[in-house]
């Protein structure tokens, strides 16, 4: 989905005073984290009994839900396109982002869902198919997911999530590099392929 509030039509809704409804814009998103010092915009809450007044359907209540939260717009010639990282109940998204409910999902199928689509494969796919600035929710869906119980993708986004929600700034590149092997792994590429998709040269 995209998010559900609209930055500016639904302005009244907001506030700057803090309470338990943060309101995530795009540039607050990040590979497996948000942050509170976006690099444009303020962080702002939302006003919920006024908001829920006003529009009450099934997408209003999704803030209730476990979700993965992306950046909706994103450089055409930005090294990573898709930014996603997991929200917590309550938070609510700005049009500036999408996301996937995950009430249906296991923790397990959650984590290797935000794997894969952090994973340097999933962003080589979509920079090669995506023609705009757009981070489209039905280019989100398209993209072809494979799971395996056998490889532990979910577990190492899970590790990846646990140190960033203690440390923003810690360096995860080893583990999100474990992730990128699995994910070669599970679309059988080859070390042609690999070398592809990480931008060096092939040597023959």
């Amino acid at each position: 989905y995209q998010g559900e509030l609209n930055i500016s039509t639904h302005k009244m809704y907001f506030q700057s005073l803090r309470n338990d409804f943060l309101l995530l814009k795009g540039a607050q998103i990040q590979k497996y984290f948000t942050t509170s010092t976006p690099s444009q915009g303020i962080v702002e809450y939302v006003k919920v009994e006024d908001y829920l007044k006003d529009f009450f359907n099934p997408k209003s209540q999704h803030h209730k839900k476990p979700r993965i939260v992306m950046q909706g717009i994103t450089g055409v010639n930005e090294k990573i396109r898709i930014k996603a990282t997991l929200s917590d109940e309550n938070n609510f998204c700005a049009h500036s982002c999408n996301y996937i409910v995950l009430d249906s999902l296991s923790d397990q199928e959650s984590f290797e869902i935000l794997g894969l689509l952090n994973s340097r494969l999933y962003n080589w796919i979509f920079k090669i198919t995506s023609t705009n600035s757009n981070v489209n929710s039905y280019e989100i869906e398209n993209l072809p997911y494979i799971f395996s119980s056998r490889l532990k993708i979910g577990e190492i986004a899970s590790q990846i999530i646990d140190v960033k929600n203690r440390d923003t700034s810690f360096n995860t590149s080893e583990l999100e590099s474990q992730i990128d092997q699995m994910v070669y792994e599970l679309y059988g590429l080859t070390e042609d392929e690999i070398a592809i998709v990480e931008g060096k040269e092939i040597n023959k």
